[in-house]
């Protein structure tokens, strides 16, 4: 029996699996949505590596924030941000609060952006 629901999310939770449709179905999402599935502590990684280099800032803010996001991801997050001719603050603040991120990635925010961080 397969899983009929179109959300990635719910598909995950009852399959246990994330398929490549479920990631390609991440780009008809509405920023709204993709942020809500950011949020999630149940989001599985492989989507919220594909929300990490979403356009929004709103829905890498919330990867940034997620309580299960893995350090390996945030680094990965902060050099995306950091690559982008505008980073946005609420982002690198995001970023640089997680208890996740490695002590040498936060060396860097302050040294590349400590005019964001209060």
């Amino acid at each position: 029996m397969g899983v009929k629901n179109p959300s990635p999310l719910v598909r995950y939770w009852v399959g246990g699996f994330v398929m490549e449709e479920d990631i390609m179905a991440l780009g008809n999402m509405s920023y709204v949505e993709k942020r809500k599935l950011a949020k999630n502590p149940s989001t599985p990684l492989d989507i919220l590596r594909v929300l990490a280099k979403d356009d929004f800032w709103e829905v890498r803010e919330s990867v940034a924030k997620n309580p299960k996001v893995s350090s390996k991801l945030l680094v990965m997050l902060f050099g995306y941000e950091k690559s982008l001719k505008y980073p946005d603050d609420f982002v690198i603040k995001a970023l640089y609060y997680n208890k996740k991120l490695p002590a040498f990635a936060k060396r860097v925010i302050e040294t590349l952006f400590g005019e964001m961080l209060p």
